[in-house]
């Protein structure tokens, strides 16, 4: 995970996320890694859901359950 620019940041007060350029800017970049994240992720679970009862099929078949 990417460590927030927050950390040591000598500008630091209350309230600040809202307006720091540097924060807003870490968000965007935070959001957008998020979000190919679940576009990664989904593709995986389709799969999962597609392959793993074929997977239990062929092994009832096979006798091997």
């Amino acid at each position: 995970m990417i460590e927030a620019p927050c950390l040591d940041c000598v500008d630091r007060h209350v309230g600040c996320h809202s307006t720091c350029d540097k924060y807003i800017q870490f968000k965007k970049d935070l959001n957008a890694m998020k979000q190919c994240a679940d576009v990664i992720r989904r593709k995986e679970r389709t799969y999962t859901a597609y392959k793993v009862p074929k997977i239990y099929k062929m092994r009832r078949r096979r006798g091997i359950i």
